[in-house]
Formats: structure tokens, sequence, C-alpha cells
């Protein structure tokens, strides 16, 4: 399931391949960021002054700088 959070864009949680994805508000792609063995199964994110991503596999909130 992937989750959706906006702020001048979209950034969104891809569970299956272990990373963020970050869209611009018309949709299209501008980079992924994390890795399986970062992201082991990101399920939801939080943006603030940073971006804080929760990894249900393994248990934590992962903090990544904007």
């Amino acid at each position: 399931q992937d989750t959706i959070a906006s702020m001048g864009g979209h950034h969104v949680a891809n569970t299956g391949d272990g990373q963020v994805a970050r869209f611009t508000s018309a949709g299209d792609w501008v980079e992924d960021f994390g890795s399986r063995s970062m992201l082991g199964s990101p399920k939801g994110i939080a943006i603030g002054q940073d971006i804080y991503v929760a990894d249900a596999q393994n248990n934590r909130i992962v903090v990544l700088s904007k």
C-alpha cells in the first residue's frame, strides 16, 4: 500500500521497493530515495523539517533530511 503526503508535490512510500518517491504537483516523477537495506517496508510518511518514514518491517521511524 502506498501512502501519499503532499508538500510542494507528493511523496509516495513504495512498500514493494523499499523506497520513497517524490513527484511534482502535476504527477511527474522527480526522484527516488532510500533502498531495501535502508527502508525494509515503508508504510507511512510525515513531512516537517525532515521526512519521517515509518518502516514496518524493522519496527522503526527513519528520519531523512530534505
